[in-house]
């Protein structure tokens, strides 16, 4: 059988601008239909239902098929991987038996790094109710995966015996809860239920993930999204904004046109709601059923699937290439973290990714046994990264991703500096700290930078720590040298007010003395205004 594909007409579909006399309604939509929709193929597809599709950063496609299991030989619902180069796909790879229980393992979703995967889990000993969203991890050796723990009961507590009182502060409930899609971040988790307090059937809702690592109380996506009817297969794209879904509870209106079915629609989170759903038109929408889609981190291709004529099985995988509503542009930063002296990698490093300009965390993570990490940050915006090892002097960059019309890779490599029993050549690090201009007061963005330089040092029990501080050439050698003074015991009354023990920490300035770029030059003296941590005993 011959895969196939539709190719576009000029059908447009346009949303209407949203007014209203405050001001403050967003923009709908303004959707153009395009692209061009394949089969993925028989190297993929089954002749049983073969849907969810996944993709990781690197372009990774993990879907869940009904195919018979290559090792029970039954038909339940499974999990399984597969990679292509350029358009061939390999055979696809049986996911493993600690993911792929003897019951059902219905829709998934997966990190951007392809560590952590998220997957729906029925009529499971742990389950709260008809299906539960469990997540599974990926081991630093890149060998094994983890059994899938119950997002709400992590323990694995056997619950088929107990009395089962709703929580709807929790995620699952003796409701169905499935079809789960994690944010690129992590930190937040959108999901289909029937549970009470939606509009219709089947609702969309989501729950963010607390500091402590639980998840916090679900909420209804609300009626911009959710109907009377059902919606289903949320996906968040890699941008945290842009949300696909299926539903069929639109009426065939201006702005649905719906094609039959389950239909496939696009809404952008704009900050206090979300914007007025768009169905996505053909061709990728049909008269029969399309659902499940997710969009590679490029934003040039959603797979779905369809139940369509002409498929190899019941539901197959499709792919549409130059979808009509791409997601934001992101960036892909990825690097390793080596020992800097021997090269080495350094495996399990805790990496912090904060929000530079509010000094929020956007995501906390560990380096691979290869050293290898890699993360996915929204552009626009300044970010500061930092990397803490045991033994080794903690490293923080700040850097810029500006405004972005395409998806763009950023490679970033963090050499770390070991700490050694007797100090012959001071290990040093830059501290990535502000100060009003021209004066000695600490700005907030400084604060996360400061309490990673208190747990260091207090960290490293019988050592002592030099705060100097450096400026550039510009003003007069002896104002310069002032400036730096006081910024050096500004940082150092800091971590002493927040546990240092002051006796262990002295504080320098060297004003413009040691330059470490050419003074000439904007980005020059922006290097040489500096305040650095040295390990001096």
């Amino acid at each position: 059988m011959q895969r196939y594909a539709f190719y576009i007409t000029s059908i447009i579909f346009v949303a209407v601008l949203m007014s209203g006399c405050s001001g403050t309604e967003p923009a709908d939509i303004a959707l153009v239909t395009g692209g061009v929709v394949e089969n993925v193929g028989e190297n993929v597809n089954s002749a049983w239902d073969d849907y969810a599709p996944a993709v990781t950063a690197n372009g990774t496609l993990f879907f869940t098929s009904r195919r018979p299991n290559p090792k029970r030989q039954d038909y339940w619902d499974d999990v399984y991987r597969v990679n292509h180069i350029e358009r061939n796909w390999e055979k696809p790879v049986y996911l493993s038996e600690v993911i792929n229980t003897p019951e059902s393992q219905g829709a998934i979703s997966i990190s951007p790094d392809g560590r952590t995967l998220y997957l729906a889990l029925c009529r499971q000993p742990d389950g709260y109710g008809k299906c539960d969203i469990y997540m599974a991890e990926w081991n630093d050796r890149g060998t094994e995966w983890s059994s899938a723990r119950n997002l709400d009961n992590p323990e694995g507590k056997d619950l088929r015996m107990e009395p089962i009182v709703d929580n709807f502060d929790q995620i699952n409930t003796t409701y169905w809860e499935s079809q789960p899609s994690i944010s690129p971040d992590g930190r937040t988790l959108y999901f289909a239920s029937d549970r009470p307090g939606g509009y219709g059937g089947t609702d969309l809702w989501m729950s963010r993930r607390q500091l402590d690592g639980t998840w916090g109380r679900p909420v209804n996506l609300g009626p911009d999204v959710n109907t009377k009817g059902e919606e289903r297969t949320p996906s968040i794209a890699f941008d945290g904004r842009t949300l696909y879904y299926a539903s069929d509870g639109f009426p065939d209106g201006e702005n649905s046109k719906a094609a039959g079915g389950m239909d496939l629609y696009v809404t952008r989170n704009q900050g206090s709601r979300w914007s007025r759903p768009m169905n996505l038109g053909y061709p990728i929408n049909s008269v029969n059923d399309d659902v499940f889609i997710s969009s590679t981190l490029s934003g040039d291709t959603l797979y779905f699937a369809s139940n369509r004529p002409g498929g190899y099985g019941e539901f197959d995988l499709y792919l549409l290439l130059d979808p009509p509503f791409p997601p934001d542009a992101v960036v892909n930063i990825f690097g390793v973290v080596t020992d800097i002296e021997t090269g080495q990698p350094l495996a399990s490093t805790p990496i912090t990714i904060e929000d530079y300009g509010t000094g929020e965390i956007i995501n906390k993570f560990q380096s691979l046994e290869s050293g290898q990490y890699q993360f996915i940050v929204p552009a626009g915006r300044e970010y500061r990264i930092s990397a803490e090892q045991k033994g080794y002097i903690f490293k923080s960059e700040v850097f810029e991703v500006p405004e972005l019309t395409t998806y763009r890779r950023l490679e970033k490599n963090i050499a770390l500096e070991p700490i050694p029993p007797i100090i012959t050549v001071p290990p040093k690090t830059n501290l990535t700290v502000l100060f009003d201009f021209d004066k000695a007061t600490l700005r907030p963005e400084s604060k996360p930078e400061l309490e990673r330089a208190i747990r260091f040092i207090l960290q490293n029990p019988g050592r002592r720590f030099e705060i100097s501080a450096h400026t550039d050439a510009l003003g007069t050698e002896e104002y310069n040298l002032d400036l730096s003074e006081r910024r050096a015991a500004a940082v150092k009354k800091y971590l002493v007010e927040n546990g240092v023990p002051e006796d262990i920490i002295i504080s320098k300035g060297y004003g413009e003395s040691q330059p470490i770029d050419d003074n000439e030059t904007p980005q020059g003296r922006q290097r040489n205004r500096r305040v650095e941590l040295t390990v001096i005993e």
